[in-house]
């Protein structure tokens, strides 16, 4: 986890020092934003969100490409109930996921006189997930459990808004190439968030 962490900053830092040895600022864009959120609130566990946020660098090669590298950390909730042989009884299991995706992109936009920025992209999304809390009820101990990384080819579309030469909105939906949604990592995705061009 660490040395996944290490090697993202790197690269970040690398291409944020190449984007600043460029002399044409304006292709250049870094984003926050959200991914997946969701709220739901029970009796039994209260109020909780899921869904994550992250930090995007992309980089526009010409006014229609662009590629993009994003990081985010997620958290995600699922239960399900078990069935003790010996008492019949029933138990819940909660479960809370933290992963941290890594997604790359290469997007193409569809470039007009408007606000208004459609796009479609193609990339890779790696998602780690290093440690899962199990709690089962109505036992108070908790125990980690280790579930293994993930990753898969991904499309999807978005468009972006710009506000100002400057500053802009972003919303985008992704779906995995992959044929199975993991409660970690669900294969259909939307975001949003906040773009400055420099």
């Amino acid at each position: 986890m660490r040395r996944l962490l290490f090697v993202t900053l790197i690269l970040l830092l690398s291409t944020a020092q190449l984007i600043a040895a460029d002399a044409d600022k304006t292709k250049n864009q870094i984003s926050i934003f959200s991914s997946d959120l969701g709220f739901e609130w029970t009796n039994v566990n209260g109020s909780r969100y899921t869904g994550g946020l992250g930090l995007a660098l992309a980089r526009s090669w010409t006014p229609r490409w662009s590629t993009e590298i994003a990081v985010a950390r997620e958290q995600h909730f699922a239960e399900s109930v078990a069935f003790d042989d010996s008492s019949g009884r029933a138990s819940v299991t909660s479960e809370r996921f933290h992963v941290f995706p890594v997604d790359v992109w290469t997007q193409y936009r569809f470039v007009n006189s408007s606000r208004w920025t459609p796009y479609v992209g193609a990339g890779w999304r790696y998602v780690h997930a290093p440690s899962v809390e199990i709690v089962r009820e109505p036992s108070p101990a908790p125990r980690l459990e280790r579930f293994p990384t993930r990753s898969s080819g991904q499309i999807g579309a978005g468009t972006a808004l710009r506000i100002t030469p400057h500053f802009g909105l972003r919303f985008d939906g992704a779906v995995l190439l992959s044929n199975e949604s993991m409660t970690y990592d669900p294969r259909l995705r939307a975001s949003f968030g906040v773009n400055w061009r420099f």
